[in-house]
């Protein structure tokens, strides 16, 4: 992905144009959820915000549903009535109805709302405060999202909250945190149409999910995206009944998100003033967690060393181990891989206190077999009991701390890691 990031001014549509309204609200519906569509006209009917139009599109709906529909629209007040606007699309995808709406919608703006969502009072004169501080941006106010099943009563169907309602959305709309997912419902944000009609900017009818979320990314990288912090509506989420998260799988959305998260990749992507910073902060925060994740692997490792030590029985004497992990080793070659051979040698070679020539000196069998002092130590004579030099007595710091015999673990390896930072005495081979 190309990024660049500078202060820009979005293009300024004509607000002032006096034969077109402010706003398109557009609705797609299938004719399916009639009770929520007139829950939709309720709403548009009190807003305070009268310069609109309101576009209904039936997708895809049966002659029924087209009966019932424009029996709705009819039974409105007639100030808002004419406010109305039908169309009936056949065939294509869920996104067929936007493309077609955006082509012959009026307003300067269009908001999508679908026939399930809820909007305020207040929702369009919302959007008309941010259009006057950020003309010819995207505007964007805050969904709450509630969730919602269908309840029959009497024979009547109605929408039926079944939670609270969750600030999932927040205040403002990140780019970059917009890149992973949308945290912008449709019924939040309003659309400059001439990006639609000068700009050639359409949904991807390919898209079976997500083309709202592809279309604000897109549109958003153009002109960026005035905001403000006022709750305005109600994003439903469906719990138990149709929705598109129910209508198509797991595997549909995840392809769906990688055809847009390839589009952004693809092409330059324009950023708001301060997008550095945040970007600076975010490689900060991975850097910082790989260090983590580095450190704690280590130590993983680390562990797994002292864990994997075991040792021989009848050393001198000393009480033996269990023989269940010994008498499993006595027949095969003791193995330990590459990488734990690496680790093991690392650390003594970086404890400095392997002494190569005391070694072969005080292990007479050592210097005869003509194997490095090193090599014997870690593959023999750490688990011997064998001293790595004068100043660390092996079999002493055994005998002198139960706990290392217990898990049999070598002792050697056991100062390093534990006992060194613990402040366990040593003993030497003179004491």
């Amino acid at each position: 992905m190309n990024v660049l990031s500078f202060n820009t001014t979005a293009r300024q549509p004509d607000l002032q144009h006096k034969s077109r309204p402010t706003f398109t609200v557009l609705t797609r519906t299938q004719g399916k959820r009639l009770e929520t569509l007139q829950e939709v006209f309720l709403c548009l009917s009190a807003q305070t915000y009268l310069d609109f139009e309101h576009l209904v599109i039936a997708h895809n709906a049966d002659d029924d549903a087209i009966r019932h529909i424009k029996h709705l629209i009819d039974n409105q007040p007639s100030d808002f009535r004419n406010k109305i606007r039908f169309e009936r699309v056949e065939g294509g995808t869920r996104t067929t109805p936007l493309n077609i709406g955006f082509s012959i919608a009026n307003g300067l703006y269009v908001v999508i709302l679908d026939d399930d969502d809820i909007v305020f009072a207040h929702w369009l004169e919302t959007f008309a405060g941010i259009a006057a501080r950020k003309p010819g941006a995207l505007l964007r106010a805050v969904a709450l999202r509630q969730e919602f099943t269908w309840a029959t009563v009497n024979g009547k169907r109605a929408a039926r909250a079944i939670s609270g309602m969750y600030n999932d959305y927040g205040p403002d709309f990140d780019f970059i945190q917009h890149l992973e997912t949308n945290l912008t419902p449709p019924v939040s944000i309003a659309f400059p149409r001439y990006l639609f009609a000068e700009h050639g900017l359409r949904f991807d009818e390919a898209l079976t999910t997500t083309e709202d979320w592809d279309y604000i990314m897109r549109c958003a990288a153009y002109v960026g995206v005035g905001v403000s912090d006022q709750i305005t509506c109600i994003y439903r989420w469906w719990i138990a009944a149709e929705s598109s998260r129910e209508m198509h799988s797991q595997d549909e959305w995840i392809l769906n998100h990688e055809v847009i998260q390839n589009r952004l990749n693809s092409t330059p992507v324009l950023l708001e003033s301060r997008s550095i910073k945040t970007i600076r902060n975010i490689s900060s925060k991975r850097d910082e967690f790989l260090r983590w994740a580095n450190s704690l692997h280590h130590e993983i490792e680390k562990i797994k060393i002292a864990e994997e030590a075991v040792l021989p029985p009848n050393t001198d004497g000393i009480q033996e181990p269990r023989l269940t992990k010994w008498e499993n080793l006595i027949n095969k070659k003791f193995y330990v891989d590459k990488k734990t051979k690496l680790l093991r040698r690392t650390i003594i070679e970086d404890s400095g206190l392997f002494d190569a020539d005391w070694y072969q000196a005080t292990y007479s069998d050592v210097a005869q077999s003509g194997v490095d002092p090193l090599t014997h130590f870690l593959d023999c004579g750490s688990r011997e009991l064998r001293s790595p030099c004068k100043a660390f007595n092996a079999k002493a710091y055994y005998v002198m701390n139960r706990d290392v015999q217990s898990h049999r673990i070598e002792p050697v390896f056991h100062y390093l890691l534990h006992g060194k930072w613990e402040g366990r005495p040593l003993r030497s081979h003179e004491s």
